[in-house]
Formats: C-alpha cells, structure tokens, sequence
C-alpha cells in the first residue's frame, strides 16, 4: 500500500491532477477573464470576441424569456401636468438605495416612490437650478443619529448636502445602520443645507459617490476633492470592491485613481487617450471598422468579484466593449512550472496589487455586427450600466425619440469557456433618461427608469 503511494504516475497521482485540473477549470470559469480566449502562451495578448454566432446565442428556441419588460414606472401625474403648463430647465432619475425616483424642475425636488407611485414629497429649500442629485452615506460620528442619508444636491452655483431621516410606521427613527427598508419609510428632508461646496462659476458634470459615503465629482476641467485636472471630465465610476475611481473625459480619454488599500486616499496612476484607444483596438480587429471604436461614451468597474485581472469596461458609441486591466504586464517568471500534462499555469494571484497601469485586453464586437443588428449605423449607444454578469446599453435608434434599452447576460452560461451572452432588446417610443441597478428584492438585475411624459409643444 504504501509503495502504491509513493510511486510515481500511478493511480493516486492521476487521480490528484485531475482533481488539480478541475480545480483550475473552476476557478478560470469564475473569472471573465478567461471567458475571453485568453491565452496563457500569450498572457499579454488583446483578444477578440463577438463575431462568432456562437457569442450570441437565441434562448427562443428553449421558449426562455430570460428579460422582460415589467410594468412601467409613470411620473406622476401631477408632474407631468406641471411640466407641460410651464417651461424650465428639469432632470429626472432614480435613488435605488432609497426606493425613491426624483424630478427637478429648476430649483424644486420632487421625490416619490417609484415602485407604489406614491408618496410624492416636494422640497423648495434650494435657491437656484437644480442639476443633479444623489445619495451618499453619511460618515460615523459626523452627523446625529436620525440622519439616515445625504442628499447630494448640485446646483448651478453650489453643491449641496441635505439630511434626510426615515421613520416607521409607529414614527420610530431609522437608523443608518438599520437594515430596514426605508423605501416604504416616511422621508423628511431637513430644511437647511447642513453642508455647501461653491462651485466659483464651475459645472458639475458627474457624480460618483463610494459605499461608505466618500463624494467626487467632475466639474468642467475639475475632479474635486482631490486634484484639479487638465480634461473636461464627463463621467466617473468607483469600484468599492478595490477602492479604484476612474473618469471619462469628454474627448475619450481615461484616468485611473487609486484610493488607497482602505480607500482613504488618492492619487492618479495612469491614463489612456481616445486615440490611443481606439489605435489600438482597431490594430487587433482590422476587419472591423475602425469607426466602431471612437468615442468611448460609458465606462464601468468590474468588481473584483467577477474577474481578479480585469477592472474596466468601455462601451463605444456603436456598442463595443473594451475591456481593461490596471496591472503591469506579467512577466513570464511569474508563472510556477507545472507538470507535464498538467494544464498551463494560471496568473499569480493578484488579489492585494494595487493599480499601476492602464492596457486594454479584449475587444467585444457588439452581436450582427456583419448582418445590421446592434452594430449597424443607426444605433448609437449613450449609456450602459453593468451589475456583475448583466450589461445594459441605452442606445438612440435612428428614429427622433425613439430609445432602446439592450440586456446581455451571461447568466445561463456560466460553464462556458468563452464569455457567451444572450441579448434582449426593448424599443421605447421615448427617451430612456436613466438606468440604475435595482435593490428591490423584486427585481432581478438592472431596473430602468423611463420618461413617460412628452413636452407640449402647442403655442
């Protein structure tokens, strides 16, 4: 028994490797990253993926209807009366994390509850025009007890912070830290701006706020809080699960900032121009327009939970996704040999490396690229939303007002090789003016949040 053991290339030691085989197998499919044709003779290699027919595939024909349009959200009425009789500069959106949708009409905020339409509260305590609003956590041992969020309130002029508390049913104050949910709680706004950040003739043109309440915001050639910069900025995004912010400037081009370990500071780490972006991706996909890769109008972290390697993805405004990596290219030392006829190592785990680079790894061809689908000229993509195996775009489509809003999930094939994706697509004969991950237990993935009224245009 014992000579059974110990000897080499027998029983127990084919039976160990295939057991170390399929450990590997599961952990590269957890990763996206390998669901990329990433190759490990070629670690460092930008892939392609999205022109196979195979990426796409129809769930018709299992008669699975894995998205579907749920009852829509309406502006109140009363809004929407409103808004026709009078003529003013308005925003609209969604506060998941409140169960709450909002309406600025020049200076006045309207909340309600979006998923009861109820509850329509009105706040007039802001003296200039209103251009967007969020929420934020409010830190420990700042604020009393009874603040349970921030309104983060941006006007023209200022940036406003604006307490709000929730109570229950019986009146009881709820906590910030209370796992009750507030989006059937009553909602009081307090009526003085507890906080205001002049803006000095700046405008505020994104927002992004971490989970433990930190606030930037890009205002013309400005991310503040921390350092000005040189480059209009128009988006932001933070990935909480590694403390990275990236921006999105105007003219296509990407930073990245690294907030620290325990994110509690900041500094920038690398970049990328929207030339340099779009050379690139089109060197590695020279049958493809290169049209197709100009213009980066969205970009979203991936969590550290759906891929160790890769942080960032763009969405270009013909629907492309490039996906990124912060960290350095590997070099070949870092692989540990492996027996023969074991499979090729994995990369070294990367968990606790901080960022340090910017480089493009794979190009996602948006799906009928070759037969006029999504990637046709007629489709222009403004906006996306990714929450973990779910991608939404929110896209013009040719017709004036007409909107779409395109689903991919790779949900259903997890055990995949390569990133495999269904796709559902959803025509709105008006403007899709947001797109938020819903925390409703009710709705699974990404909830959208339409424009349900029209402007009168009679004289």
């Amino acid at each position: 028994m014992a000579q059974g053991i110990s000897s080499r290339g027998g029983p127990l030691e084919d039976a160990s490797n295939e057991v170390v085989r399929c450990l590997r197998k599961d952990r590269e499919l957890a990763d996206l990253l390998f669901k990329l044709k990433f190759d490990p003779n070629q670690p460092d290699k930008v892939t392609v993926s999205g022109i196979s027919t195979d990426d796409y595939p129809s769930l018709r024909e299992m008669d699975i209807a894995e998205f579907c349009k749920q009852r829509p959200r309406p502006v109140p009425p009363e809004l929407i009366d409103q808004l026709n009789e009078t003529e003013c500069v308005y925003t609209i959106g969604v506060l998941p994390e409140i169960g709450r949708a909002y309406m600025t009409m020049d200076s006045d905020l309207y909340m309600w509850n979006y998923e009861e339409n109820c509850d329509l509260a009105y706040f007039d305590g802001v003296s200039n025009t209103i251009t967007k609003v969020m929420v934020a956590k409010p830190k420990a041992g700042v604020f009393h007890d009874f603040v349970h969020r921030l309104l983060v309130v941006s006007t023209t002029t200022e940036i406003l912070l604006l307490a709000t508390r929730f109570a229950d049913d019986q009146n009881t104050t709820i906590t910030v830290d209370s796992f009750y949910d507030v989006s059937h709680a009553q909602m009081f706004i307090l009526p003085d701006a507890i906080f205001k950040v002049p803006l000095e003739g700046s405008t505020v043109t994104d927002m992004v706020i971490t989970l433990d309440g930190r606030i930037f915001f890009a205002a013309e050639e400005c991310i503040y809080e921390i350092e000005y910069q040189a480059k209009n900025i128009s988006h932001l995004c933070v990935d909480d699960t590694r403390h990275i912010l990236y921006s999105l400037s105007k003219s296509g081009s990407i930073q990245v900032f690294d907030l620290g370990a325990d994110g509690s500071s900041m500094r920038k780490v690398a970049s990328l121009s929207c030339t340099h972006i779009q050379q690139q991706a089109a060197d590695e996909c020279r049958t493809v327009d290169r049209d197709f890769f100009a213009d980066v109008v969205a970009i979203d972290a991936i969590p550290s939970t759906r891929s160790q390697y890769l942080h960032l993805v763009a969405t270009t405004r013909k629907g492309v996704r490039l996906f990124f990596t912060c960290l350095p290219p590997t070099p070949q030392s870092a692989y540990v040999s492996t027996p023969v006829g074991m499979p090729p190592p994995l990369l070294p785990d990367v968990a606790y490396e901080r960022p340090s680079d910017l480089r493009l790894r794979h190009v996602r061809i948006p799906p009928g690229y070759n037969v006029g689908g999504v990637g046709n000229l007629f489709f222009t993509v403004y906006g996306s939303r990714l929450s973990h195996e779910v991608s939404v775009m929110i896209a013009e489509c040719g017709s004036e007002g007409v909107s779409c809003v395109n689903c991919f999930s790779s949900s259903n094939f997890s055990s995949q090789e390569t990133l495999t994706e269904s796709m559902s697509s959803f025509t709105f004969g008006t403007a899709v003016l947001a797109v938020e991950r819903a925390f409703s237990p009710q709705v699974v993935g990404v909830g959208c949040f339409l424009n349900y009224f029209t402007r009168s245009t009679a004289t």
